[in-house]
C-alpha cells in the first residue's frame, strides 16, 4: 500500500545524520514523490542511527520538530515492557501490547496527521504478537505508517519482513564519523580516539561527545567504559584467583544469575581489547578501536602472545553463549577468569 502526502505536508529537509546516506535519499525521495509505504522495517547493529532515522523520517511525515516528538498524541511507542517486581525487561513483547497497538491504530487521528506506531526490539514480538501484527500489515489503515526497528532480521518471520519496506542499516565509516567531530569543533586528537572507538557506531559517539567537549575526566559514560576496560586489565594484572573475583565484583556488585545484562555488555567489551592486542601483535595499530587506552593495552601486551589471545578470544566467546543459554553465570565467569 502507497501513502499519499498532501502538497502542504512536504517539508525541507535536515537530516544531521552520520552516514547512511543511500537511506536517507531513499526515505527523502519517498516523501517528494508521495510514495510512502504502510510499514518499514529498519534493521542493523546497535547504535548505528536506526532509531534515530526514523524519528527524523517521521518529524518530516508530520511536519514536526523533533523535539515535539516524545509526546505526540499520534505517535504509538511500542517496547518490552518492565516486570513490576524485578523491574527487568520482559523477555518479549506480547500480543496485548500489538492488540493495544491495534485499538489505537483504528482511531482517528488527534491532529488530523498521520497515526505512527514506532515498535522497537522487533525482534522480541512474541509469536503470538507477530501473528497479530501480521494481520494489521496485511490489512493497513489509511494514513498509517509502522516502523519496526530491529538488530536482526533472521528473527523476524519472513512473513512480517514481506510485508514492509525493508532498509538494512551498515555500520557508519570511520572517516565520517571523524568528520563529523571535526565539524563539531572536536580537537583532532580526540576525534581519532573516539571516531576509533565507535567502531562504525555514531551511537557510542554522541554518549562520548559531550563529556569529552566539557571534561574527559568528569565523563560518567565514559568513565563507565573506562571502568570495564580497567576490569580487564586487572584481572590480567592479578596474581590470584580471588583477587581476580574481587574485579568481578567491583565490576558488577552482588552479581547474581539475573543480573546478566551488564556482562553482556561488559564481555563485548572484553572482546573488542582482546581483538586489539592481537592486531597490536600483529603490527597492525592502525586498525585498533581502543586507541584511547593505548597506553594502558601496551603495558599488558608483553603478557600475551599471539596464541593466548585468540585462545581468550573464544573463550570470551563461549561465556557469552553460556550466558545466552542460561547455564550458571557464574561458574561461567569464574571459568573465563580461570584462563587470564
Amino acid at each position: 500500500m502507497i501513502i499519499l502526502l498532501n502538497m502542504e505536508q512536504k517539508t525541507k529537509f535536515n537530516w544531521s545524520i552520520i552516514g547512511h546516506k543511500n537511506i536517507i535519499n531513499f526515505l527523502e525521495s519517498s516523501i517528494k514523490n508521495n510514495r510512502i509505504s504502510h510499514a518499514y522495517l529498519f534493521y542493523g547493529p546497535a547504535h548505528v542511527g536506526k532509531t534515530t532515522v526514523a524519528l527524523k523520517f517521521v518529524s518530516f511525515l508530520l511536519g514536526r520538530d523533533l523535539s515535539s516528538l516524545s509526546n505526540h498524541p499520534d505517535i504509538y511507542w511500542v517496547r518490552r515492557e518492565k516486570d513490576e517486581k524485578s523491574g527487568k525487561s520482559q523477555k518479549n513483547i506480547s500480543i496485548k501490547q500489538i492488540r493495544e497497538l491495534e485499538q489505537k491504530l483504528s482511531l482517528s487521528s488527534f491532529l488530523n496527521s498521520y497515526k505512527i506506531a514506532i515498535i522497537e526490539e522487533a525482534e522480541t514480538l512474541s509469536r503470538e504478537a507477530c501473528d497479530s501484527l501480521l494481520k494489521t500489515l496485511e490489512e493497513p489503515k489509511d494514513k498509517t505508517v509502522i516502523i519496526l526497528i530491529a538488530a536482526n532480521i533472521g528473527s523476524l518471520p519472513q512473513t512480517i519482513a514481506s510485508r514492509c519496506q525493508i532498509l538494512k542499516f551498515l555500520s557508519v565509516s570511520r572517516s565520517e564519523i571523524f568528520e563529523f567531530l571535526i565539524s563539531r569543533k572536536a580537537e583532532r586528537e580526540i576525534a581519532q580516539k573516539l571516531s576509533s572507538l565507535a567502531q562504525g557506531r555514531p551511537g557510542t559517539v554522541f554518549k562520548f561527545l559531550k563529556d569529552f567537549e566539557e571534561s574527559p575526566s568528569a565523563s560518567l559514560s565514559f568513565k563507565i567504559y573506562q571502568e570495564k576496560v580497567d576490569g580487564l586489565i586487572d584481572i590480567v594484572n592479578s596474581s590470584s584467583f580471588v583477587q581476580k573475583l574481587e574485579v568481578i565484583e567491583r565490576l558488577v556488585p552482588k552479581t547474581r544469575e539475573e543480573n546478566t545484562a551488564p556482562w553482556k555488555e561488559i564481555l563485548n567489551i572484553w572482546t573488542l581489547i582482546l581483538r586489539d592486542l592481537l592486531l597490536m601483535k600483529s603490527n597492525c595499530e592502525p586498525l585498533i578501536s581502543h586507541r584511547i587506552f593505548e597506553e594502558k593495552l601496551n603495558a599488558v601486551m608483553p603478557k600475551f602472545n599471539t596464541a593466548r589471545l585468540i585462545k581468550l578470544i573464544e573463550e570470551v566467546k563461549k561465556t557469552q553463549e553460556y550466558i545466552a543459554l542460561n547455564i550458571n553465570f557464574k561458574l561461567a565467569l569464574e571459568n573465563l577468569i580461570l584462563n587470564f
